[in-house]
């Protein structure tokens, strides 16, 4: 097993390379782009069956106003229901079966792409914390660190985590006192804006994309400086 069979960066040789003690599901033997045709088709589906249902529904309620049953038209008002109850029920049933889909072998395939998906990601999983476990408890948490670094963190997490991270840096005597207080400083609640002046009323934490991408950043060097003092 390789780094990128958990999905991970490469981390040696800080950390050991990763070795794999279960063999993945094997992927089912289905089209690589079966996930878009299932869209398209159904996508396509979502179009012709209302228009068809609507004419159908036209013609049969011109077949009711046309219907008078003491004068003569009796035969071409039932036609002309029946024809709209063909185009508004059978029409569309036969089309989506044999020519727009999904159809049944699709459906299957789909099916088992998805059953492999949650079966692979469950394998994942259990790898990935078979990896953690094997590790001391200084470098598994150094490890989560790095990788939330790699993942988009929701805003409320985000801040979260680098609450934390600020937490076990100002707990270190190695690391610079000055990097922790600028971690904790730049999460306070009191801390009005981005721009350190008074005319938001946002937090820090919640300024946008570009404050999340100047703290992803101190975060990296947080790590940083946590993997250079594991080595």
């Amino acid at each position: 097993m390789s780094w990128a069979d958990l999905n991970w960066p490469d981390l040696s040789p800080t950390y050991p390379e990763p070795r794999l003690r279960s063999a993945p599901p094997p992927r089912p033997p289905v089209p690589v782009d079966i996930p878009a045709q299932v869209r398209i088709a159904e996508r396509r589906r979502g179009v012709f069956v209302p228009v068809c249902a609507l004419a159908g529904a036209v013609l049969f309620g011109i077949g009711l106003v046309l219907y008078k049953p003491s004068g003569t038209g009796v035969t071409r008002a039932l036609a002309i229901m029946g024809v709209g109850l063909v185009v508004a029920f059978v029409v569309p049933a036969l089309t989506v079966l044999l020519v727009i889909g999904p159809h049944w072998r699709q459906r299957l395939h789909h099916l088992q792409l998805m059953r492999w998906e949650r079966e692979r990601r469950l394998w994942l999983a259990h790898e990935r914390e078979r990896y953690l476990s094997a590790l001391s408890t200084q470098q598994r948490n150094a490890l989560r660190d790095v990788l939330a670094i790699e993942r988009e963190p929701s805003p409320g997490a985000f801040a979260g985590s680098l609450r934390r991270a600020a937490t076990n840096i100002i707990t270190r005597p190695t690391v610079r006192p000055a990097l922790a207080l600028e971690v904790g400083a730049g999460l306070t609640p009191q801390t009005p804006t981005a721009r350190g002046d008074n005319s938001q009323s946002l937090p820090l934490c919640c300024t946008g994309d570009t404050v999340m991408a100047a703290e992803r950043g101190l975060r990296r060097r947080i790590c940083t400086s946590s993997l250079a003092r594991m080595s």
